[in-house]
């Protein structure tokens, strides 16, 4: 028995560097700014009074369309306070309320970005994240570790998108490229050379695409495999961003937000060497 009580014990008292975990705030912070502003506009839609409305709980209160713009701000002020890092848990506890609360509001309102969004901020207010590179640690003194198990959350749950993002996708209609013929900007087809194989191509894009993410959702967790991972998520996510959106080569700021939300965390992976060891490099 006391070894089966140990291990839990033992996860509750672990630490984490507190570096990658005060650039991660910083980040899902912007990410928390970019869904604020694409849901402004949901919000105000949805409390138009000739809305049909679909809530979840029917005790939740609708805010009265007047104060759509006062809602928005308090998101935004609340993730401006977590990137610079003043009240840090005050303001991670404020902004993962507001991010509840829009989630919950209404079925209509429902989108994974915002619901790892929420679950982000959730765990890195609970990991201390204010610890380093913020305005709590100018004033009050940084500290050099923080609370383990939150981080290895965060790392799973990133893992976890990956996997199911890929295990969704393994159906004949996916692998087949229909949906990457949907989901590719017509601009970018158009832009091939004359006789290339569109369909043969879709089909190897969406094929790829499957395997990269399986790939991301277990390479992370071994050093040797690391800075591989990092490179095929920047190329996934970077060609998801500008092939996606409504004209090639303009950024989709919800595509965006979510490879702030999903990529952030891979910093928490690599091992960080000793501030000793600053100079010959931040990470490995």
């Amino acid at each position: 028995m006391q070894a089966v009580g140990s291990l839990p014990q033992a996860l509750a008292w672990r630490q984490a560097d507190a570096r990658p975990v005060g650039l991660v705030r910083i980040l899902i912070g912007l990410a928390s700014i970019g869904n604020a502003l694409e849901h402004w506009a949901a919000l105000d839609r949805l409390l138009a009074p000739a809305v049909v409305r679909m809530p979840y709980f029917g005790w939740l209160p609708y805010p009265p369309r007047a104060a759509v713009l006062a809602l928005v701000g308090l998101w935004l002020v609340a993730a401006l306070l977590l990137i610079v890092g003043f009240r840090t848990r005050w303001a991670g506890a404020l902004l993962t309320a507001v991010l509840a609360y829009v989630l919950l509001l209404d079925q209509q309102l429902y989108s994974n970005h915002l619901y790892l969004n929420a679950l982000m901020v959730l765990l890195l207010t609970i990991a201390d994240s204010g610890a380093r590179y913020s305005l709590d640690a100018r004033f009050g003194g940084p500290r050099d570790q923080v609370a383990e198990w939150p981080i290895l959350l965060i790392k799973a749950e990133v893992a976890i998108v990956y996997f199911y993002a890929a295990l969704t996708k393994v159906n004949p209609s996916y692998l087949a490229g229909d949906i990457m013929a949907h989901f590719v900007n017509d601009a970018v087809i158009q832009a091939l050379p004359a006789g290339w194989p569109v369909a043969g191509l879709l089909q190897a894009l969406a094929i790829a695409s499957v395997l990269v993410e399986f790939f991301l959702a277990f390479a992370l967790w071994f050093a040797g495999w690391r800075w591989l991972a990092l490179l095929a998520g920047l190329a996934l996510h970077l060609s998801i961003i500008f092939t996606g959106g409504a004209a090639l080569g303009v950024p989709d700021i919800p595509f965006t937000v979510f490879a702030l939300l999903v990529m952030a965390p891979y910093l928490l992976f690599f091992r960080w060497r000793s501030p000793q060891a600053s100079a010959r490099g931040a990470i490995g």
